[in-house]
């Protein structure tokens, strides 16, 4: 259970400093600053212009806050906030996600490795049904360096400077629980929408603005736009696996709402790595057959470990469709 400190406490031997850039964050705010405390040697916080109270509260929790007028470009904002780290590490989050682990030992080793320049953190995405969540890997961590900054405008990333360097990305067990997808907010969405869409008209094959555009317009139930720029972003070749496996379970959805049930199944034809992903393109195929009545098909699917485990599928769901496949 996270503490509500009047003033956070910081671990001045950290090699860390938090950032968080923000604007009208203040139910989310005070959360992500007490998932920090005593973690970190310094907490940056960029207010782009609240109108609430999240400067308030972040000033009463005693973090390093500064103001900048929001120009529409969330790398802008970042790169004029890393300006006032002092620490060798950065530590990227957002006012809807906390740090719920941060293995310092094993940190440690890995941050005394000169060829690493960035590590990719586990961000586990509450999703709306209580129990599900999606996890990925992402780079939140990174040396502050002068050349080492931000791009995009939107669903900015800071990959492609680190490895432009020549300092490689590894992996490691920071987590960082997000929860911004649990309840739908219409005003950011609108917000995403807006700066994705004046991206895409500069980049038009850009497909990594596709994938997120497609995001976007799925959770906004615009299922049409939706699979329209999944299938442009799947047609490009700039997407990672993970993202490809993810864009056709979208389409897949998207399929299955429209009842058709043997798309569906060409979409899930394709295996990936992914655990949790794994899952729930067995699922889909399970609930595909067993939509079509063809149960003996369904069964095995819907019997695998891997859906069984996968924190995407509705696991109620499944067992009711287990029961009814096995006749029981």
């Amino acid at each position: 259970m996270l503490v509500t400190p009047t003033t956070l406490t910081y671990d001045p031997a950290s090699p860390l400093c938090a950032l968080l850039i923000c604007k009208d964050e203040a139910t989310n705010i005070g959360a992500a600053l007490d998932s920090l405390d005593g973690l970190t040697a310094q907490i940056v916080v960029v207010d782009t212009g609240s109108s609430d109270a999240t400067a308030q509260i972040c000033a009463r929790r005693g973090v390093e806050l500064h103001f900048r007028e929001w120009t529409g470009d969330f790398a802008a904002a970042r790169n004029y906030a890393l300006q006032f780290v002092r620490r060798p590490w950065v530590l990227a989050l957002d006012a809807d996600e906390r740090l719920e682990e941060l293995p310092r030992q094993d940190l440690d080793a890995l941050f005394r490795d000169e060829s690493i320049g960035a590590l990719r953190v586990r961000i586990r995405s509450q999703l709306k049904e209580a129990e599900q969540y999606h996890e990925h890997r992402y780079p939140r961590l990174f040396r502050r360096h002068p050349q080492i900054r931000y791009r995009g405008a939107v669903h900015e990333q800071i990959g492609d400077a680190i490895e432009q360097l020549g300092l490689r990305i590894a992996d490691c067990e920071v987590l960082i629980r997000h929860c911004g997808y649990a309840v739908h907010n219409e005003h950011k969405a609108a917000r995403n929408r807006e700066m994705l869409e004046r991206e895409l008209q500069r980049r038009p094959d850009d497909a990594w603005l596709r994938y997120h555009l497609g995001q976007t317009e799925f959770a906004d139930g615009n299922n049409d736009r939706a699979a329209m720029h999944f299938e442009r972003a799947l047609a490009g070749g700039e997407l990672s696996d993970e993202q490809r496996s993810f864009a056709r379970m979208r389409l897949a959805q998207i399929a299955l709402a429209a009842n058709s049930y043997d798309e569906v199944l060409r979409l899930t034809e394709e295996p990936g790595d992914e655990l949790h992903l794994e899952g729930f393109r067995m699922f889909m195929r399970g609930l595909a057959y067993a939509l079509l009545n063809r149960h003996a098909e369904a069964l095995p699917l819907l019997e695998t470990p891997a859906a069984g485990s996968s924190s995407l599928v509705d696991q109620a769901r499944r067992r009711q469709l287990l029961n009814l496949c096995r006749g029981t």
